[in-house]
């Protein structure tokens, strides 16, 4: 996830020239004991800030990229509406406020890839 996250990173930093992006990441927002089974809409979005100076060796920016996720995700009970409230950003009814881009992977089974000439198999969390 973070090796993915920090290429989207590289990937929107070249295509805008930023040094900073703000990515948001949706999260499920069924941590709490009880509301796993419960019907309704949980989501909420974290913004991640992401820094990416000029020059910065990948490694670096994906070491970044795992700060910012752990320190986002450890706060993924802060609603996203309280987050606005508290930053105060300047609004803008053509677009949403702190984030206008989303990353988010979904986790479930991918057929097997094949091509000619090419072995691929997938990695497990025990693997990585």
């Amino acid at each position: 996830f973070m090796g993915l996250l920090a290429l989207y990173a590289v990937f929107l930093r070249r295509c805008t020239g930023q040094r900073e992006v703000m990515i948001g990441y949706p999260v499920a927002g069924r941590d709490e004991p009880g509301v796993e089974e419960a019907i309704g809409l949980f989501a909420t979005m974290l913004p991640m800030r992401i820094a990416l100076p000029d020059g910065a060796a990948y490694r670096d920016i994906l070491r970044s990229v795992k700060s910012v996720a752990l320190d986002a995700l450890s706060r993924q009970e802060t609603p996203f509406e309280k987050l606005v409230e508290i930053v105060q950003p300047d609004r803008d009814t053509g677009r949403p406020p702190l984030v206008q881009t989303m990353f988010a992977m979904q986790n479930f089974a991918r057929p097997e890839w094949r091509l000619p000439g090419l072995q691929a198999e997938p990695l497990t969390r025990g693997d990585i």
